[in-house]
């Protein structure tokens, strides 16, 4: 069977629940045009054949979303609140330019590894996963420390506020996104990176006081992804890969991540250094997808030093915004036994967002 690595390319609501350290499962969602979209190929996906080794678990959560009815207006019967009508005049400021991302497509989903699984105890999957696209199309990925006591909780808190995050703070992300010309390096191009890490690092600092753990109990990578008008902005701590689609071949962005030592990497924690933090903003001309994921689903799609991508994520992407995959289908790769024999077995979190390729200007 064909390697993934021998391909020809080169390279919402947040829930107001406070997070259990007993949580075991894993979180995936999709966001596409309809509910009921499938079509899904049933081929095998053209992977390397690999030896005994750990299995994946077969466990996850998932879901699909639509994003026209994340748009949906509120129903007018009759004369309403004061707080109601001025709760819908601000949303409708801050998401009207959403429209102008209506034909990105979203998916994400994570997945237990089968060394947590065959723990004893169980561990739960310390990797969590977000795409969506309203009010702007965007990508959160955390991979808790393997070695943190909390981290599933942790990575989750991350991903989860960072989504509400960027919603809130939209008109924000306006001025840097919808621009004409990249934001040049200044002061508050520093500044508004820098909002995201502070954000993700209060968040984990809350959750320790709750908890009554140390921050590093709870530490995670974080990936994010933000995507305007004319530019994307990318943020990365640690481990984890991004990919880009131009022009029909797959990229990645940033670096790799890693600490001192190969086996080492970077945290939010209470260590992160500003030398620790990369971001940068690329013009999203010719792009027509994107995809971030946790070094556990890196390893059957991305090589160790980042210059070659699996083929499959090029699949992925025009399955995506053709309305062809499914959260059913990144479910069976990210737990086929026969993918993931012969890997590390750690939990494997990706999300990805596709659009249809660009009409060039005559």
């Amino acid at each position: 069977m064909k390697n993934c690595m021998d391909s020809d390319h080169e390279g919402d609501s947040i829930s107001s629940s406070t997070p259990q350290p007993d949580q075991p499962s894993c979180r995936g969602r999709a966001l596409t045009e309809s509910d009921n979209q499938t079509g899904a190929s049933a081929n095998p996906l053209t992977i390397a054949d690999v030896e005994e080794g750990s299995e994946a678990s077969p466990t996850g959560r998932l879901g699909l979303a639509s994003a026209s009815a994340q748009n949906a207006e509120v129903e007018d019967t009759g004369r309403e609140p004061t707080a109601r009508l001025f709760l819908r005049d601000y949303l409708g400021k801050y998401t009207a330019g959403s429209d102008l991302f209506c034909d990105w497509k979203g998916i994400y989903m994570t997945a237990v590894g089968g060394r947590h699984l065959n723990a004893t105890p169980s561990i739960p999957c310390q990797d969590a996963a977000f795409a969506s696209t309203n009010p702007r199309p965007m990508i959160v990925v955390a991979d808790g420390a393997g070695s943190a006591k909390l981290s599933h909780i942790g990575s989750e808190a991350i991903v989860k506020s960072l989504s509400r995050f960027n919603v809130t703070i939209d008109d924000i992300n306006h001025k840097y996104l919808d621009l004409e010309h990249e934001p040049a390096p200044s002061r508050e191009v520093v500044r508004y990176a820098r909002r995201f890490v502070k954000h993700a690092y209060g968040v984990l600092l809350d959750m320790s006081n709750y908890y009554r753990h140390t921050i590093e109990d709870l530490r995670s990578t974080l990936i994010l992804i933000l995507l305007g008008a004319t530019h994307l902005f990318w943020l990365k701590i640690g481990d984890g890969f991004i990919v880009v689609e131009r022009d029909g071949k797959l990229q990645t962005l940033g670096p790799l991540g890693k600490g001192e030592f190969a086996n080492q990497t970077i945290f939010v924690d209470g260590n992160l250094g500003e030398s620790d933090i990369s971001y940068g903003f690329v013009s999203i001309a010719d792009i027509t997808g994107v995809a971030a994921m946790t070094d556990g689903a890196a390893e059957r799609l991305v090589s160790n030093d980042g210059l070659r991508v699996a083929g499959q994520i090029a699949q992925y992407l025009e399955e995506l915004r053709s309305g062809r995959l499914d959260e059913n289908r990144i479910h069976g790769f990210l737990n086929d036994r026969n993918v993931w024999r012969k890997t590390t077995g750690d939990d494997k979190g990706i999300a990805l967002l596709s659009r249809k390729v660009p009409t060039r200007a005559p």
